[in-house]
């Protein structure tokens, strides 16, 4: 009887301690359960965070993209603006240099004119006074 009382208790204290483990089992599953959910709560969290990031980052890299752009294109554009003004000043400074030469050529010509105006007129100066002097001594001669 001993023995019987002997194997009832150990068989009660197996029992109790199969139901202890099976209590501890279901206790640590709900706890690992637990544990994955947070884990996988975690993670769709910083994938959100990850997936926000990466929104901001493309929308900054657009709006530098967009930035750069109308910056090249300002800058082509005030190259063109200096190109022409350049071409125009260089023309206006052609169709000066055009004008003075003009200027420079008929003012040549005008002083070409007048020296030989004078060279006549000294020319006519000197056949004057030939013909004066002839006709003075033409006078002197008849008197």
């Amino acid at each position: 009887m001993q023995n019987e009382i002997r194997r009832l208790k150990e068989f009660e204290v197996s029992r109790i301690r199969i139901e202890e483990a099976a209590k501890y089992r279901d206790k640590m599953e709900s706890f690992r359960t637990e544990m994955e959910n947070l884990h996988l709560d975690k993670v769709r969290e910083l994938k959100d965070r990850e997936s926000n990031a990466m929104d901001r980052i493309r929308s900054r890299e657009v709006e530098l993209e967009k930035s750069a752009y109308d910056h090249r294109q300002s800058v082509l554009k005030t190259e063109e603006n200096m190109r022409y003004r350049e071409s125009d000043v260089k023309k206006t400074v052609e169709m000066e240099l055009l004008v003075v030469k003009g200027e420079k050529d008929r003012m040549a010509q005008t002083i070409h004119d007048y020296e030989q105006k004078i060279v006549e007129l000294e020319n006519f100066k000197l056949r004057l006074e030939k013909q004066h002097v002839e006709d003075l001594e033409r006078f002197k001669s008849e008197y």
